[in-house]
């Protein structure tokens, strides 16, 4: 393969279809932010998951190549960093907050690229070449025990664990069932004190509040089994009440700064 500053395409996970431990499996924080990759020789290139340039973006992360005192090649999570956690919200916004390059496989390192070396070699690389230092941040992993630290990662919110097999090899630009990641899912109730005339592929939009602070969480599509109220489709106003207003257990991955659900959905009714 050519020296480091040539793109290689990530290696992607599958979503597991549930939590498990495994002894021969380790598993780190699934960080919310932009997939990365570090390439550093005397010059350092930041590429996106697509390949694309992200120093142009993220000027303020032009230094982190001498944090590292080999060339090397990096996969890591680029993640925009506001009192001690990750905000994607910040990171999409280009706010000028900092950033930070949370680093977990090493591709490249000693002269030689290491895809064929199992995870467990290329871990013990990246550990004793990497410190985190500036920008650079060195992804903890835990040894099988995948279930505890899903609990802790929803106990701060986070969104999710991956899980990888400690003899898997790197394969480039495909998605494998010996990485799989956990996704953290978050519950509530909440009311639909309102529905939007506004369509969605068809549909109306209910507004969800949480039932405990009042707070908007979002908009999300009415089933299309949903009878309409013959009073609603009469008046033209944007948001109608709904008297009296739905109870419903809604499901998201996390919350946006604002308080918004990623991904939301709703799960049960209450009668």
């Amino acid at each position: 393969m050519r020296e480091p500053g040539f793109f290689v395409p990530p290696m992607l996970a599958v979503t597991a279809q549930e939590p498990f431990d495994d002894s021969q499996w380790i598993y780190e924080v699934k960080w919310d932010g932009y997939r990365c990759q570090i390439h550093w020789n005397g010059t350092l290139r930041l590429y996106s998951r697509q390949g694309h340039d992200l120093l142009t973006q993220f000027p303020d992360l032009q230094d982190a190549g001498t944090f590292l005192p080999f060339p090397m090649v990096l996969d890591a999570e680029l993640v925009a960093w506001i009192d001690g956690h990750p905000s994607f919200a910040a990171l999409q916004r280009k706010e000028p907050v900092p950033h930070r390059l949370i680093v977990f496989d090493c591709l490249f390192a000693q002269n030689r690229w290491v895809l064929h070396e199992p995870l467990a070699t290329r871990r013990a690389l990246l550990q004793e070449r990497v410190q985190s230092a500036g920008p650079l941040v060195v992804s903890e992993a835990v040894d099988g025990q995948g279930l505890a630290l899903l609990h802790a990662v929803r106990e701060q919110g986070l969104e999710g664990v991956m899980a990888k097999d400690r003899h898997s090899l790197y394969h480039p630009g495909q998605r494998v069932r010996f990485w799989q990641k956990f996704l953290a899912e978050y519950r509530q109730w909440a009311l639909v004190p309102y529905v939007s005339r506004r369509k969605h592929h068809g549909g109306w939009l209910w507004a969800i509040v949480s039932a405990e602070t009042q707070l908007p969480l979002g908009l999300l599509p009415a089933p299309r089994s949903w009878s309409v109220p013959e009073e609603l489709q009469q008046t033209s106003a944007d948001m109608v009440p709904l008297k009296p207003p739905l109870h419903a257990e809604v499901s998201y991955r996390m919350l946006t700064d604002t308080g918004r659900m990623r991904h939301g959905r709703i799960r049960r009714w209450r009668r």
